[in-house]
């Protein structure tokens, strides 16, 4: 091998090394972010200055309320991870998918998916959620609830 080429597979080895050291910090980021707002949310620090969380996301951050609460969700469902897990979620969407599935299966279906060579993305967390239960149709065909009367209304939905 030329000095050259030694060189440059150097340059690019340095490189690869920085780019990867960002995107492990960007991994880890969504998780500092999630847990930093939900201690502002549980000690309620933004008190201060608004007069909800709700307003301190959108005027600080430009977040909806929403999209704080994914976030939240997310980074607490992998802090909940065994430790040897735990940065196998890389993303967001994934981390948010994983909020859905009950603490005590998520690091099994993360290894899981980890165990078949894939990565840990949202579809495939998606893929081994347990199928929603089976509501038992009533004889009339409804799924046993009633509406209230209209009087007993309160929302746009419907329900009170």
């Amino acid at each position: 091998m030329k000095r050259h080429e030694v060189v440059v597979r150097i340059r690019d080895d340095e490189r690869l090394a920085e780019l990867e050291k960002m995107i492990a910090k960007g991994q880890k980021t969504f998780v500092e972010v999630g847990l930093a707002l939900a201690e502002i949310r549980d000690l309620r620090l933004y008190k201060r200055e608004y007069s909800n969380f709700a307003e301190y996301c959108r005027e600080k951050w430009g977040w909806e309320k929403r999209y704080t609460n994914y976030v939240i969700a997310g980074a607490e469902a992998v802090k909940s991870l065994p430790e040897k897990v735990g940065t196998a979620v890389p993303t967001l969407a994934a981390a948010r998918e994983l909020a859905r599935v009950p603490t005590e299966q998520r690091g099994e279906i993360v290894q899981a998916i980890a165990a078949e060579g894939q990565p840990v993305t949202a579809p495939a967390i998606k893929r081994r959620l347990p199928p929603p239960p089976m509501q038992r149709r009533q004889a009339d065909g409804t799924n046993g609830t009633v509406p209230p009367p209209p009087g007993q209304v309160v929302d746009a939905t419907g329900w009170p």
